[in-house]
């Protein structure tokens, strides 16, 4: 338990959620199921082979000994994803990358309990599949954003570049953890530009978001958080989420398409339910952000 106690430290992980997690590592470990949890442990080991589908199969195999054990499967996947960042730190001090870049990268897990209590009121996480993507080492947390070297989607051809299709681009994720302030975005670009060795060289960012739809224009006013992020990005493609998927992201419910049912305590939240009931559709939208090293272009 030595390990979990550091992670949850480390993480920032709540008191009081640690003791729930380390409670359900005893009631696991009581009930005979320690060396089967080892064994779907060691198939998470961190390594360049860790796909997609054999990510699934493994979540699958982790819900089937959940619901053999007793233990909410939501929790269940957390505590893998706890005890399989073991093997990734070791994967950290191997390849000489600042320890620090994965206790921060490991923060996501620490917001993602968050979301979980919020959305389903169950300390765990209900995505974990995302995680694939920081098991095969491909995603980092710098500053206010994390990143992942990705192939572009789309060819792009302005501010000084010239990206074609599967060319290499960085993509950014935005996890969450407080406001998206235009001076920390700044941080961390800088701070991905240095850890990806642009030297001197432009940058291509790319972000897929409903932070990026058309939506913004209306629901955030100019010099907002949220727009001044909208309008460092050049959109290439949008389109409507008609479901809605992202509404736990801001009202921390599952959308039932109907926008009277949503809470309005803040004040995103009533412009949304606003531009809903007036029949629009949020988007979803890809663009791109070109940073020279100090400043977006």
């Amino acid at each position: 338990m030595e390990y979990l106690k550091l992670f949850c430290e480390k993480t920032g992980i709540a008191d009081e959620d640690y003791k729930f997690i380390e409670s359900k590592y005893n009631e696991m470990y009581e009930k005979g199921g320690k060396d089967e949890f080892e064994k779907l442990v060691v198939r998470m080991k961190a390594n360049d082979k860790v796909s997609y589908d054999i990510i699934v199969v493994i979540l699958e195999d982790t819900k089937k000994f959940a619901e053999k054990i007793g233990i909410h499967e939501y929790t269940m996947y957390l505590m893998l994803l706890i005890s399989s960042s073991q093997f990734l730190l070791d994967i950290y001090k191997e390849r000489k990358v600042d320890v620090n870049i994965f206790w921060d990268t490991m923060c996501d897990i620490k917001y993602k309990i968050d979301e979980c209590k919020t959305v389903y009121n169950v300390i765990g996480t209900f995505v974990p599949s995302w995680y694939r993507a920081f098991f095969d080492i491909q995603i980092v947390k710098l500053g206010r954003l994390e990143y992942q070297v990705y192939k572009s989607r789309y060819d792009y051809n302005n501010k000084g570049v010239d990206i074609k299709v599967d060319d290499p681009v960085i993509n950014i994720h935005i996890p969450s953890c407080g406001p998206l302030t235009k001076e920390e975005v700044i941080e961390s670009l800088k701070k991905a530009y240095k850890f990806f060795n642009f030297d001197g060289k432009l940058a291509t960012f790319v972000c897929e978001s409903w932070l990026l739809g058309k939506q913004i224009e209306t629901i955030c006013k100019e010099g907002s958080n949220m727009r001044a992020f909208y309008n460092m990005y050049e959109v290439v493609e949008a389109e409507d989420d008609v479901g809605f998927y992202d509404c736990w992201r801001v009202f921390g419910v599952i959308y039932d398409n109907n926008p009277d049912k949503l809470p309005q305590n803040t004040t995103l939240q009533k412009n949304i339910v606003n531009y809903l009931k007036e029949g629009n559709t949020i988007q979803t939208a890809t663009g791109f952000l070109i940073f020279d090293g100090s400043k977006v272009l």
